[in-house]
């Protein structure tokens, strides 16, 4: 039995919630048909308050996408400007695919070239933000600054 762990932060207090199949709403325990989840439903983003990012351990590391373009993934560096969409992304991994997914359907190789994804949730889908998401799909405008807490960037390296 796999089980998941969330974190929950209010005021200066951490409450790591442990969830197994058992413990779960029937929601989340869905049935399955090939070993794939059906009828999943995935919490709210504005309801989790991060999800799981590896930095440092992924810095400088190459990602190649389904769509055989490659990224290299910065854990220091972010990219300020530069805007063509922003998406909800669980994972880094699903906000880069999305960068190489805009490329193809506008088969345009260099239509997003870089990404920037925050692992903060609830923060950035917050009824008072502007935007809704957490993952920045990017074009040749954005530029490089310094990297805040809970995220990463991604620059295509070869499409």
């Amino acid at each position: 039995m796999t089980s998941s762990t969330s974190y929950k932060q209010r005021a200066n207090t951490t409450t790591v919630v442990t969830a197994t199949p058992s413990t779960v709403s029937s929601s989340a325990a869905a049935a399955t048909t090939d070993g794939l989840l059906v009828g999943y439903v995935v919490a709210s983003p504005a309801s989790v308050y991060s999800v799981p990012l590896s930095c440092p351990d992924i810095d400088g590391q190459n990602f190649t996408t389904k769509q055989h373009q490659t990224y290299v993934i910065s854990c220091t560096e972010d990219e300020n400007g530069g805007d063509t969409g922003i998406i909800i992304a669980y994972t880094s991994n699903d906000c880069i695919e999305a960068c190489s997914a805009q490329n193809a359907i506008q088969n345009n190789a260099t239509a997003c070239v870089a990404v920037q994804f925050d692992s903060r949730m609830a923060y950035w889908n917050a009824a008072s933000r502007v935007g809704y998401g957490n993952c920045w799909l990017k074009t040749a405008t954005a530029t490089f600054g310094s990297h805040t807490d809970g995220g990463m960037s991604a620059r295509l390296v070869q499409s």
